[in-house]
């Protein structure tokens, strides 16, 4: 379709579905797609295959054809992050309809490239920069195949501390680990030993999984929070299955379907399409009972676990933080593609205490990676071959991309297992997808004739010299603290405790959201955080002369000393303060 020929109508709906034609480094627009061959993260491989492909309605005329192939997030390093060499042959066994001289148009991952592999891409493409797109979230689920003759009633709960004993080797049997969970199982089969299984490849999944295990037991999983295939414990683990590699979230979850006594992980998508549901159901083929567990929400301390469904209420959408607000980790997001995402995490094993509602705590962001532009630097010929241009590729990649972050991708991606990006985070993607290839730019398309030269008439200004302001003296903004302890000040050493804390913005303006850190000595717990260890707690804005109270809930251990104190610190919006509070106990 030839530009000139569309209507100003329809240009308009080109642009709103984020496709229109891509731009090459002439800045002419190209006419026509090209065939794609997309592949990496098995997380998205649903996405991809069954939501956003057969949805997609492009822009471009004929409809290009895109192939995705699923082979895990690894394959980001085709794009030359670990070397710095672009590398058209790498993992092609995920797609293997891809040639094997053609690199990728588009890459999934969930292990967004770090600013050091985003600099080795860029030398690998001839300076041309990568973009970390953000597409979905979803849950990533902790899959449970009782042994056979060991059963449980209704959902397995498993609180985060006995998720994470489970996957470090901790439990010598599945008796160790239900009863760690609170579990009375039925049945003389459960003194079957626990075996773990997890993928045979670098993996997305295993990043995202790891790093919510790292944000439960630092201790353990500091040096395990990657995507690699080493983990901590015994050499127990089973990553393959015969003689076929456990390299999918499918191959994991077919896996620990049919094997009793093991425990897994996959995405929510897998999951689901494996067969697997919140209640411990009957196989009558293996005598084993199966389910992804609900986790523990509200922090890592067993006694007063609340646990929450991968699913949410509908049952076909991912039970994910929602809002930007909802996660310290989303809060960190970038406002650029162009950016390192690699600290971003949809996840948080005390996501009700910080928001107050039932979100799943493990939840996995996933991107595409998708080059500024394919038709310079060493990437015009990398996608010039077999029939394709590299205008070509980036006008599909673009049109596709455009439509995967849009409102109608997201909807789209919302029913099937996966949650939706939060607002601010989908406007960012789309921003980097229009990016691609350079500005857009619309020709005028019912008056292409060109509009004759005007030569603007020379004027010499004026010229005035400014007067001299004085700018007035404003008062900084200045937080106030006011504590009082809402029960007697002397209390028994093992006993719980409140006080309340007054914020006090007694500046001349109102101030943005803030931060209260509350720092407890040691043997001390504040709310459901771990003893000794600082929890922060957000606070909304305060407006000029106004103020907020917060109620700080602390347990105390019988070890703790008598005379002892808490320190609070305020930082942001505007508000800067600290105090403390003596405490004097039995």
């Amino acid at each position: 379709m030839q530009w000139r020929t569309l209507t100003r109508r329809s240009t308009a709906v080109a642009l709103a579905t984020g496709g229109l034609l891509g731009l090459g480094a002439s800045g002419a627009l190209a006419a026509t797609g090209s065939t794609v061959y997309g592949g990496g993260s098995t997380f998205q491989t649903n996405a991809q295959n069954t939501i956003w492909l057969p949805s997609w309605t492009s822009a471009l005329s004929p409809k290009p054809t895109i192939k995705y192939g699923a082979g895990g997030s690894g394959t980001r390093a085709a794009f030359g992050t670990t070397n710095g060499v672009l590398d058209p042959t790498f993992n092609n066994a995920s797609n293997p309809d891809k040639p094997t001289d053609t690199l990728y148009g588009y890459i999934g991952t969930d292990a967004a490239p770090n600013t050091t592999a985003l600099g080795l891409a860029r030398n690998a493409s001839g300076n041309v920069r990568l973009l970390t797109i953000p597409v979905a979230q979803a849950p990533v689920t902790a899959l449970v195949s009782l042994p056979a003759d060991c059963a449980v009633t209704g959902a397995v709960n498993l609180p985060n501390s006995v998720l994470s004993k489970a996957f470090a080797g901790t439990y010598t049997t599945w008796t160790d680990l239900l009863s760690g969970a609170g579990i009375t199982p039925t049945g003389a089969g459960c003194g079957v030993a626990v075996k773990r299984v997890v993928r045979s490849n670098t993996s997305g999944t295993s990043f995202a999984f790891r790093n919510f295990l790292n944000q439960v037991d630092t201790a353990t999983w500091a040096s395990f929070a990657n995507d690699g295939t080493s983990w901590p414990g015994p050499a127990d683990t089973v990553s393959a299955d015969g003689s076929t590699a456990l390299s999918s979230g499918s191959l994991l979850s077919g896996y620990v379907k049919k094997t009793p006594g093991t425990i897994g992980f996959a995405d929510l998508s897998d999951a689901v399409a494996g067969g697997y549901t919140a209640t411990a159901t009957l196989q009558a083929a293996t005598s084993n009972r199966i389910a992804f567990a609900s986790l523990q929400n509200n922090g890592t301390t067993v006694a007063g676990a609340t646990f929450a469904s991968p699913q949410a209420a509908s049952a076909t959408t991912g039970n994910c933080a929602t809002d930007v607000g909802s996660l310290p980790r989303w809060q960190g997001a970038p406002d650029s593609g162009t950016a390192d995402w690699s600290n971003v995490l949809a996840s948080d094993p005390n996501v009700k205490g910080f928001t107050g509602q039932n979100f799943y705590p493990a939840c996995a962001v996933t991107y595409d990676l998708a080059w500024a532009d394919y038709t310079t630097g060493n990437l015009a010929a990398a996608y010039t071959k077999n029939g394709a241009t590299a205008a070509g590729v980036q006008a599909t990649v673009k049109d596709y991309l455009g439509y995967v972050t849009s409102d109608a991708g997201q909807t789209a991606i919302n029913t099937a297992s996966y949650t939706k990006l939060p607002a601010q985070i989908a406007k960012t993607a789309q921003s980097a997808v229009a990016g691609i290839g350079g500005p857009v730019v619309v020709p005028p398309v019912d008056t292409p004739v060109d509009p004759p030269v005007v030569t603007p008439p020379v004027v010499t200004p004026p010229v005035v010299t400014p007067p001299v302001v004085t700018p007035p003296v404003v008062a900084p903004k200045v937080a106030k603290f006011a504590l009082s302890v809402a029960k007697p000040k002397s209390v028994k050493r093992g006993a719980s405790l409140s006080f309340k804390v007054t914020v006090r913005n007694s500046g001349a303006g109102a101030s943005a959201a803030s931060v209260l850190t509350v720092t407890p000595p040691k043997g001390v717990r504040v709310g459901s955080g771990k003893a000794g260890k600082a929890v922060k707690i957000k606070i909304a804005a305060i407006k000029a002369g106004g103020s907020k109270v917060i109620t700080v809930k602390l347990k105390t251990a019988k070890s703790t000393k008598k005379s002892t104190k808490v320190t609070l610190g305020l930082a942001g919006g505007g508000l800067k303060a600290s105090g403390s509070l003596a405490l004097k106990l039995k």
